[in-house]
């Protein structure tokens, strides 16, 4: 945590380099550092989300408490160290690469989060370069995120009565639908429509934040019904891993390019071409990483019929051992 703490410290001094290009380098690693190191601390947390409970109501719940209560009121179920010793790191990862429903839930989640991070990151330039909208944005986050804290239950409810990849795939869609609109929007936009929009992009975001950590632990089940075991540190260090990596490509690169269609940095008012690739930015690229998810939703190998079929023989397992 103090690494981490330093490297987002780092974020935010203003460092002695004139080049553009060495600020870029500079803030790149340093940002890559950042992620690594939040990536180590968030992995043994996120590992734990499997262990709490099988009801996918009682994590959504849990997850919408205070941090603290959630620390202390929880219990970890430990398994004999014997067992334990037995599963090496690297028996792990071949685990992982054989189990295609973690690997598609990576990939949904790795695209789905990226085009979250792209989208935060492109707020502010698509405000007040792309529409030429400016003022505080404290009300527009409070929509944003007021909106999908409080339609939680509803993706739940959505995702029981359904299956959890069909409401991955309609939360995404809505998602995508608002992009579309927001690229069209006039300059100098009244601000009420940029309220309604970020609600609507709250209320879609609620569904495409959670659903994929509703997904991953069906992975697992399938793991144990497979190999014996749970290597669920292992795969939940993959995905944060690789969801680091992608992301610390992808924000740099959003730079790089506003840069070459003109953007410059500080300046008041930015030409015409920079306005226009930020628009394209914070639209289109999480429309089209969306898109690549919901694709990925349709071909997932697990459908909700079988997975319940691993349910019921893991529990015949579970009953004959005991």
């Amino acid at each position: 945590m103090f690494r981490m703490g330093i490297s987002f410290f780092l974020l935010w001094v203003r460092v002695p380099i004139q080049s553009e290009v060495g600020l870029c380098i500079y803030y790149c690693i340093v940002y890559f550092l950042f992620v690594a190191f939040s990536s180590i601390l968030e992995v043994p947390y996120g590992s734990l989300t499997t262990r709490l409970t099988r009801s996918c109501l009682a994590v959504a719940l849990l997850s919408v408490t205070m941090i603290l209560i959630t620390a202390f009121g929880t219990k970890e179920r430990v398994r004999p160290i014997e067992e334990e010793n037995k599963i090496t790191v690297w028996e792990s990862l071949k685990a992982a690469f054989k189990n295609p429903p973690l690997m598609f839930a990576i990939a949904m989640y790795t695209l789905t989060i990226t085009g979250f991070e792209v989208s935060n990151f492109m707020l502010m330039y698509f405000l007040n370069y792309g529409l030429h909208v400016n003022g505080d944005v404290t009300f527009v986050m409070i929509a944003y995120f007021g909106i999908s804290f409080c339609t939680l239950p509803l993706w739940n409810t959505l995702a029981q009565k359904l299956n959890k990849t069909l409401a991955y795939a309609i939360a995404l869609g809505g998602l995508i639908a608002v992009r579309v609109l927001m690229l069209f929007l006039p300059d100098g936009v009244n601000a009420i429509y940029i309220w309604l929009f970020m609600g609507a992009s709250g209320f879609f975001f609620s569904g495409a934040q959670t659903l994929p950590w509703a997904i991953v632990p069906d992975s697992l089940e399938y793991d144990e019904y497979k190999t014996g075991h749970r290597h669920e540190g292992v795969f939940y260090a993959l995905m944060a891993t690789i969801r680091g990596a992608m992301v610390s490509i992808m924000l740099p690169c959003m730079l790089l390019i506003m840069e070459n269609f003109g953007f410059v940095s500080g300046a008041a008012t930015q030409p015409e071409s920079a306005s226009m690739a930020i628009r394209l930015i914070y639209t289109l690229v999480p429309i089209l990483l969306f898109a690549a998810t919901i694709i990925l939703t349709r071909i997932y190998p697990l459908p909700k019929e079988r997975f319940e079929q691993i349910k019921a023989e893991l529990e015949k397992r579970k009953e004959v051992q005991d």
